[in-house]
């Protein structure tokens, strides 16, 4: 594995029995000794995949090997967008690692369309392969959610805590965002390190006490939306 793409673990934890309160207690009660590494900030997604949801299907199938297109940016879910990005997430068996491309500025409202996210791909400095890649995709779902962040004392391992979840369906042609789901009363739990530290990962894991689960924000949009 090339470690200039960051392959890293990520162990997923979908809670729905404790509070929010709970969960972060939790966290800085751990042995790791984790601390707040970033403010709390709201992460929207735009996700891509064909007509047939081939991405989605690969991961409910369970495929080692997958990819997840994606655009991603910070703050508020509608209006001026000014540093979005385009991010392909490659699955390998357990490691995962994420390819980043900067997007022009854009503007989230109901005049979004499939159309207005292709030209903006087209004029970004993407190379050329992934353009062309994309250009077979179709904007699917849009979410979004509240992320906290925390680093253990090593700065070996991190937490990320999600909340505040919520999914829309993108329409090809125009978008009033009326369609769409609010899930207030589940949080994810992500525990991420290099793979070379899977081994001290168990003792993590063990004491914060949650269940792993194999939870994808994408794949239950498209469950709550689709089916």
């Amino acid at each position: 594995m090339k470690r200039d793409l960051e392959y890293r673990y990520e162990r997923k934890f979908l809670i729905k029995t404790v509070s929010y309160d709970w969960v972060i207690h939790s966290i800085k009660m751990n042995s790791a000794l984790f601390k707040p590494l970033y403010h709390s900030r709201n992460i929207n997604n735009i996700y891509f995949d064909n007509d047939k949801l081939d991405s989605f299907h690969d991961n409910v199938d369970g495929i080692a090997n997958r990819q997840k297109v994606r655009i991603r940016w910070y703050g508020d879910s509608k209006g001026d967008v000014s540093r979005p990005v385009l991010e392909i997430k490659n699955r390998r068996n357990s490691v995962g690692a994420k390819l980043a491309y900067p997007l022009p500025p854009m503007f989230i409202g109901e005049d979004i369309n499939e159309r207005e996210i292709k030209k903006l791909i087209l004029e970004s400095n993407i190379p050329e392969l992934i353009k062309t890649k994309i250009m077979l995709l179709r904007p699917k779902l849009l979410n979004g959610y509240t992320r906290a962040y925390y680093i253990s004392m090593d700065k070996k391992f991190r937490i990320t805590v999600d909340r505040n979840l919520y999914y829309t369906k993108f329409n090809l042609h125009q978008n009033s965002f009326k369609e769409h789901i609010i899930d207030k009363s589940s949080t994810v739990v992500e525990l991420k390190y290099h793979h070379i530290d899977d081994q001290f990962a168990d003792v993590i894991a063990n004491e914060l006490g949650f269940r792993l689960t194999k939870n994808s924000k994408y794949v239950n949009g498209i469950y709550a939306l689709y089916y």
